[in-house]
């Protein structure tokens, strides 16, 4: 316990006693025995008393109050003579409190004095001035009632009397006196004078006069579009000071006036009682009446009952143009005028608590009112609904025609209806989308019966579509756009659901054609299969179609065009993509048949074709362009004579041929061996596939050597060339020659057989395997390849230890090493 007290000693020695941890909790302003005799004994853990029994702790207190009362000894010890000091002080404290005492006395006094005589002064001058303030305030008031009589005076003497002619300036004057007696009576209560009261009764008859004579004024000038007399009475009602509220009450009741004719005329009870009487009357079943909202039963009421309506219609746009080009005329009138004070124009008097300007405005609270009353009447009649939406282009049209005789009365540059009028032609939207909705449904008709559902057919082959379908699909797109190009937006709708029909059309098409090969094979006898069969057709009233379609846009703007122009497109690729692979397996058909050349013998030095007078089909002619004549003539008559695709037609017959030509003159410079009756023989084959190709061309109003005249030239140059000398060749052959050089270098590799090795031999490819490389390469690449064909030649002669090379060598290798013609 002792060792304890040693070591707390130290410690405790600061001159902050208080301040320690043991010490603190004393100094608390809520310091509790109670709470801190029971945290000893709990003595928790961080607690000083942590692990001390009752006796310990007790002793640990007791050792802490002995070193407080013997450091309270040592501070007084330390400090006596300071203590000692302040207690003299204390003493001396009290004789200045004693003086300051009686200074605060005599100064209370003092001031009662001061007050005593400044008071009477004080009472003097309040009384002086509030009976200053008084007769101040009786002299305003007298002032105001001399000048509320003058003005009541004037007021009397500027009204007209009652058979007098009254006219705006009058009445405006008038209506100035009247502001200014209200703003006499608002700043000053009047109330209780005799002459004041004697003179109201006049003032309000005058006022009722003049408010009642204003507006009459100002109905009179809207209704004749007087903008003098509109101008008039709209400064009356600004010098009364109600400009804006009467200009409000205007506005509304103008609209009113069209809520009114839009329902009275879409009143259907009214419109079948206008039927029942103009039409004779019917007996209905069971005897009976018919119900005046009943629905027309008969064609002929159901025509009389749509002309009613009709007309109807066109004399409610009279009635609103009436009230719209009162509100134009009011703002025209409001935006000139200007309080003459302050110079702020009339219409931004009116607005202040209005949207944008008066006319702004008026569309749109006239589109919320439209909208209203065009819901309630459609939810009480089914068939006037129907009726306005298969009508809706005459609905629109009698919009545009009364928004353009607004545009012209108030001399707008664009007969188009403005920015705010447009809301109003929104709310129109919903017979819009269902006039289209119908109008898809017209274009789809046709469709659907050129395609009818598969479940729906017997079985059989599937039927393709005809011209006539296609026909009736244009004439109803042409009386659609027709009927809609009196509006630009209306018109690139129905343009849209004319690019959704075509399209529609076109995937059935697309559904419908057949893509496997059995379309496409070539059979060369009989008829074509019917899935070729069913494609040409298809083809042909796919195009029919794209042309037709185009021809009707043509009369339309750009922006018509735009919408179809995808749809009229995916046509066309749809087109290509059907025919590319029929002139593939076509040309390819025809090279199968020119490429049996190679099987004909044209080395024996013995066989003679045929005298030269011989007929086009002599028998000595070669095998293959007997069947190559039998070819093209199948293809004309079942192939292409079925393709009614006009140009496009044309187009790709000059592709086939002018490739058939091509390939005939490539396979033609690789016969081997070719003797001088070869040659002969194979002239006379030139002429004949010549002839047939021109003929061929000329059933489409073509001709070989105008659709083809390089490919001519180069057939032309080839018939030459296999009769020259060699010396001949080049000089007959100069670099921007029609014939390629490696058709050239065939036909003297020909000459060389079977010295020269051409690439089929050098490289063991079949003669189709070779045409098809040379397909896919340049002719640089080509020149290249024989050039190691010549120089596998040149290395063989090394070989061989022979010294010469063939006489053909040398003419092959310039040709090789010439330069290209130059084509810019």
């Amino acid at each position: 316990m002792s060792n304890r007290r040693e070591s707390t000693a130290p410690k405790l020695q600061s001159d902050n006693v208080l301040g320690s941890a043991e010490y603190q909790p004393f100094s608390t302003s809520d310091f509790d025995p109670g709470d801190f005799a029971n945290r000893v004994l709990k003595a928790p853990a961080g607690s000083a008393y942590h692990g001390l029994d009752v006796s310990e702790s007790l002793s640990k207190l007791s050792f802490s109050i002995d070193f407080l009362e013997k450091h309270l000894r040592d501070e007084i010890s330390e400090h006596y003579e300071d203590l000692l000091r302040k207690v003299t002080n204390l003493h001396e404290l009290g004789d200045v409190v004693t003086k300051v005492k009686e200074g605060v006395a005599s100064l209370s006094s003092s001031l009662d004095k001061i007050k005593t005589r400044i008071k009477d002064p004080y009472d003097q001058i309040r009384d002086k001035t509030m009976q200053l303030e008084r007769i101040q305030a009786a002299a305003e008031m007298l002032r105001k009632i001399i000048r509320f009589l003058y003005v009541a005076k004037r007021l009397n003497a500027q009204l007209p009397s009652e058979n007098q002619p009254t006219g705006g300036i009058e009445f405006a004057k008038a209506a100035l006196s009247l502001n200014e007696l209200d703003v006499i009576l608002g700043e000053s209560d009047l109330s209780g004078i005799v002459v004041v009261k004697t003179e109201m009764e006049f003032i309000s008859k005058a006022r009722k006069r003049v408010i009642d004579d204003a507006d009459s004024l100002l109905q009179t000038g809207l209704t004749s579009q007087d903008l003098t007399v509109v101008s008039e009475s709209v400064q009356v009602f600004h010098n009364l000071g109600h400009l804006q509220d009467r200009i409000r009450k205007t506005v509304d009741g103008l609209l009113e006036g069209c809520a009114t004719a839009i329902r009275s005329s879409l009143d259907v009870g009214t419109l079948n009682r206008e039927v029942m009487k103009d039409s004779s009357p019917s007996p209905v079943a069971g005897g009976g009446v018919r119900r005046v909202n009943e629905v027309p039963t008969t064609q002929q009421s159901a025509a009389l009952w749509s002309s009613k309506l009709w007309e109807r219609m066109e004399k409610l746009m009279d009635a609103l143009y009436a009230h719209v080009v009162k509100v134009y005329l009011l703002e025209r009138v409001l935006s000139r005028k200007r309080d003459p004070a302050t110079q702020i124009l009339f219409l931004d008097e009116v607005m202040k608590n209005m949207e944008g300007n008066l006319v702004n405005h008026f569309w749109n609270q006239f589109s919320l009112l439209l909208d209203k009353e065009m819901r309630l009447a459609m939810k009480g009649s089914t068939y006037l609904q129907q009726s306005l939406q298969l009508g809706y282009p005459r609905l629109l049209r009698l919009f545009q025609d009364f928004f353009t005789r607004i545009n012209v009365t108030n001399g707008l540059e664009s007969s188009t209806p403005t920015l705010d009028s447009t809301h109003a032609i929104k709310t129109l939207a919903s017979f819009e989308t269902a006039y289209m909705s119908r109008s898809m449904a017209r274009m789809l008709e046709p469709i659907n019966l050129a395609f009818p559902d598969r479940s729906s057919m017997g079985p059989g082959p599937r039927q393709p579509p005809v011209r006539d379908d296609v026909d009736k699909l244009v004439r109803i797109i042409s009386s659609e756009l027709e009927v809609a190009k009196f509006d630009k937006s209306l018109l690139v709708s129905v343009a849209r659901n004319v690019s959704k029909a075509i399209n529609t059309y076109t995937v059935r098409c697309e559904n419908l054609a057949v893509a496997d090969m059995s379309a496409y094979q070539i059979a060369g006898s009989g008829p074509p299969p019917p899935a070729q069969l069913l494609n040409l057709e298809i083809m042909s009233c796919l195009y029919h179609l794209h042309e037709t379609a185009w021809k009707v846009f043509d009369e339309y703007d750009e922006v018509a065009h735009q919408a179809v122009e995808e749809s009229l497109d995916a046509i066309h690729k749809l087109i290509l993509a059907m025919v590319e692979p029929l002139l593939v397996t076509t040309t390819r058909d025809i090279e199968a048949v020119m490429i049996k050349m190679h099987k004909e013998d044209f080395g024996k030095p013995g066989s003679k074709p045929g005298a030269s007078s011989s007929k086009a089909l002599d028998p000595s002619a070669s095998q293959y362009v007997y069947e190559l004549t039998s070819r093209l003539r199948w293809l004309q008559r079942e192939i292409y004579n079925r393709l009614q695709c006009g140009d496009e037609t044309k187009e790709w017959v000059r592709i086939v041929i002018l490739r058939a030509l091509e390939y005939f003159i490539r396979q033609a410079s690789l016969i081997r061996p070719l003797s001088e009756v070869g040659k002969l023989k194979l002239t006379k084959d030139m002429a004949q596939i010549e002839l047939d190709l021109d003929q061929f061309l000329m059933r489409f109003g073509m001709r070989l050597e105008g659709e083809g005249a390089d490919v001519y030239r180069s057939l032309r140059t080839f018939r030459s060339l296999i009769f020259l000398e060699l010396q001949q060749v080049i000089p007959s052959s100069p670099a921007d020659s029609p014939l390629p050089t490696h058709i050239i270098v065939h036909h003297l590799f020909v000459r060389g057989f079977p010295t020269l090795p051409l690439p089929m031999v050098a490289f063991n490819w079949s003669e189709s395997q070779y045409s098809d490389w040379i397909d896919a390469h340049s002719d640089s690449d080509i020149c290249t390849l024989l050039s190691r064909c010549l120089d596998a030649y040149a290395e063989e002669v090394k070989r061989k230890g022979e010294k010469e090379y063939c006489v053909e060598y040398p003419i092959v290798r310039a040709l090789l090493n010439r330069p290209p013609a130059d084509t810019s």
